[in-house]
């Protein structure tokens, strides 16, 4: 099943970055002061946003990945659309080929420990430790809780959390359009 939603995950992140909607938002409170810095993800030591240059990522995580390739939608001659996927699906990684100079990072998700937000949240803390650091979120359904750098575009840069009985069990972001 967690493999399903990986590729779900990955699929959705790679083909529909462009989509716009509206958000849901979940009451009248505002988000705390969310900001693009706030997007960004920690893994032993290495520090990741969206569109970095992906290897050094790679060069962190090592060589024991999965790799899916297609051709880019939004910058075809320019190379190929990738997913890395690491443990066994506990950490995705979406890239595009912004220029000739390599690929970038257009989402991540995980759902191993060791990661943790710009603001020290993560796999593990609860939805209360998700508000204390960010405020309310823009949007939340289903278990997920939402925060875009641009609330009133669902496609801008997101950082998102899935919550189950009240417990973090994946973070991931997106660069958005």
């Amino acid at each position: 099943m967690k493999k399903l939603l990986v590729i779900f995950t990955l699929v959705i992140t790679i083909c529909l970055a462009g989509c716009t909607s509206t958000p849901a938002v979940s009451d009248d409170t505002p988000a705390a002061s969310f900001e693009k810095s706030d997007i960004a993800l920690t893994y032993d030591g290495v520090t990741v946003r969206p569109s970095d240059n992906v290897q050094t990522l790679l060069d962190k995580l090592g060589d024991d990945y999965e790799c899916s390739e297609m051709t880019s939608c939004n910058y075809g001659e320019n190379g190929m659309d990738k997913g890395f996927t690491y443990f066994g699906g506990d950490v995705v990684i979406s890239t595009v080929p912004l220029d000739r100079n390599g690929d970038y990072i257009n989402g991540i998700d995980v759902y191993a420990d060791g990661w943790s937000t710009a603001a020290s949240v993560g796999i593990g803390d609860s939805r209360d430790d998700i508000i204390s650091a960010y405020g309310q979120p823009d949007s939340e359904e289903g278990g997920f809780m939402i925060y875009y750098v641009d609330p009133s575009d669902a496609a801008s840069m997101s950082l998102y959390f899935t919550v189950e009985n009240d417990t973090v069990t994946s973070i991931g972001f997106s660069a958005g359009h």
